[in-house]
């Protein structure tokens, strides 16, 4: 999978481990470059929720 940031944009996408369901996050920062480590934190859990239906264990 390729992340695909750009200047202002940030994608993450994910695919379940059986292939069944996929995500993509995609976020516009207008104001400031992002807090990639704080971004990478917050769409990882709403794509761990997304993906298996459970609140992420993440941080």
């Amino acid at each position: 999978m390729h992340e695909g940031d750009g200047l202002g944009v940030y994608t993450r996408p994910a695919v379940a481990v059986d292939g069944r369901r996929a995500v993509t996050v995609s976020i516009i920062a207008t104001a400031a470059p992002a807090d990639l480590p704080t971004l990478n934190q917050a769409t990882g859990a709403l794509i761990d929720h997304a993906l298996c239906g459970v609140p992420s264990r993440r941080g």
